[in-house]
């Protein structure tokens, strides 16, 4: 029996991924920093793979949302939202998350300082750990206390 040897052609095999998110009032107008708590508003997330791996990615993007606070106020988890994975598109995905009027605390005067923690990840169609999980930790906004 003959016994092939493959040769792979891909010399510049990249795969990088960007995120970057914002808070953004009910009617979707960026950037809003400092909540009323009686007013609903979103978290705005943008996901970007590039490199020549993209064409290859097959499967589903993950991103869910932990809201915690800086003091005394509220812990909320938002999503996961998912998004099917488009080989031959953009590479550009992106999420919003409703958060609902009343949902975070203000807590005591003036109010409550809360972090986004973003994570993100890529799973295959089968259901397995992908090539790119990531997380961002920078987005922060206050909640006022009336």
């Amino acid at each position: 029996m003959n016994v092939c040897d493959f040769e792979y052609h891909r010399p510049h095999t990249t795969l990088t991924a960007s995120m970057a998110s914002e808070v953004r009032d009910p009617n979707g107008v960026a950037p809003v920093d400092i909540i009323d708590p009686n007013t609903p508003f979103q978290i705005y997330v943008k996901v970007t793979l590039a490199g020549t791996l993209t064409t290859s990615l097959a499967g589903t993007l993950y991103v869910k949302i932990g809201v915690e606070s800086e003091g005394k106020g509220s812990e909320v988890d938002l999503g996961p939202q998912t998004a099917a994975l488009v080989p031959c598109g953009s590479g550009v995905y992106e999420f919003l998350f409703p958060v609902a009027a009343g949902q975070l605390e203000a807590g005591d005067r003036p109010g409550t300082t809360y972090t986004a923690a973003i994570d993100m990840g890529v799973y295959d169609p089968c259901g397995n750990l992908g090539p790119v999980h990531g997380f961002c930790r920078e987005l922060s906004f206050f909640v006022s206390a009336a």
